[in-house]
């Protein structure tokens, strides 16, 4: 089975660290690079990645969803909230869709859900 393989943007520096060891800590998943969101696109275009954690509020998900989508339609962006009370996803559905409280384990599950919800569309 191929790694889940997550690229980690703009987080606040505590959820940084708590982010990349609850990721790190999975056998099915890998921590492809750490970058600035304004760096994302120029990463995408460079790298295979699944998944961009990142923390934005909605609007600025729905911008970066649109600047991406267009160089990986089938990428999965897990958005943390301001705060990190919540995460959403973000696919080329186009949709925003709320998931659960952040806490290490529903983030680990969303990364998870987001990728098998792409692979069983190919």
């Amino acid at each position: 089975m191929d790694a889940i393989k997550v690229l980690l943007g703009t987080l606040p520096r505590l959820l940084s660290g708590i982010v990349s060891e609850a990721v790190r800590e999975q056998p099915d998943m890998l921590i492809v690079d750490e970058r600035d969101n304004s760096e994302l696109a120029d990463v995408l275009e460079q790298q295979d990645v699944d998944v961009v954690v990142t923390a934005l509020e909605s609007d600025e998900l729905m911008a970066l969803g649109a600047s991406t989508f267009e160089i990986k339609p089938r990428l999965a962006i897990l958005a943390l909230t301001e705060g990190a009370h919540a995460i959403s996803l973000c696919e080329l559905r186009p949709a925003v869709v709320p998931l659960f409280e952040v806490s290490r384990q529903s983030l680990i599950d969303a990364i998870r859900i987001a990728t098998s919800r792409r692979k069983a569309a190919r």
